[in-house]
């Protein structure tokens, strides 16, 4: 589960009473909902899900700024990453966006590169056009979080299938995927009486190659010759 950022709740509730706003009055001036200020207020942390856009409409109808709302008892890096030339912290923030399995928050990166937005959104234009020579479109829906897409391209795409089915063939078979294998050499695996498990390894294997797509549940041949069997298990002399 991803963690809460921390943050100063008892900071915040006091400046919005200070600024004689009631917490409906809060929320609607950020423009978030009662559970995520009271997740500020109550439980000092800021859920990741929750757009900066919206925290920074918050501080600053509160009248506080970013440094009184965070927690930095925290520990930062040594030398936060705006300190590095500008090309050194350019490489590690690219380096950070096409490793991440899914997009990267944008208030998650304000704090570990110690940025402020502008100074993100700038860095962010800077690799724009880098990324783009390479077919890869950076993205921030929302000011919620950064994103890499590669778009429609079909010759990617295939080169990536081709490498999962060799990642696949190198995988040893599961009992179950041999199961039906010996099933599907037999003639006792019926597509109609298929478990959902036996369904899974039937693409698993049609994908290796090991059965024949479109034909029912029946070996290929490439499979019937590594496995040194006749072709026709039920063939008699």
């Amino acid at each position: 589960m991803p963690k809460h950022v921390p943050a100063n709740g008892a900071t915040l509730a006091t400046a919005v009473r200070a600024a004689g706003m009631s917490e409906r009055e809060a929320c609607r001036a950020a423009g978030l909902s009662t559970s995520a200020f009271r997740q500020v207020i109550v439980a000092d942390g800021i859920h990741p899900s929750t757009p900066i856009g919206n925290v920074h409409a918050l501080i600053t109808t509160a009248g506080i700024t970013w440094s009184e709302l965070l927690d930095h008892d925290q520990p930062l890096p040594d030398l936060p990453p705006t300190h590095l030339p500008d090309e050194t912290r350019l490489t590690i923030l690219a380096r950070i966006l096409t490793t991440a399995r899914h997009g990267t928050l944008i208030e998650h990166l304000c704090i570990v590169f110690g940025y402020t937005l502008d100074q993100l959104e700038d860095d962010l234009a800077t690799l724009a056009p880098r990324f783009a020579a390479l077919g890869l479109t950076l993205g921030y829906p929302n000011n919620s979080a950064v994103t890499l897409s590669r778009g429609a391209d079909p010759d990617t795409t295939q080169a990536i299938d081709a490498l999962a089915r060799l990642d696949a063939a190198d995988r040893p078979i599961t009992r179950s995927a041999a199961s039906v294998l010996h099933r599907a050499y037999t003639g006792t695996l019926s597509e109609q009486r298929a478990t959902r498990q036996d369904r899974i390894d039937m693409a698993a294997l049609t994908n290796r190659g090991a059965l024949t797509p479109g034909h029912g549940p029946v070996l290929s041949a490439d499979a019937t010759y590594s496995l040194m069997l006749d072709e026709d298990p039920t063939a008699t002399t």
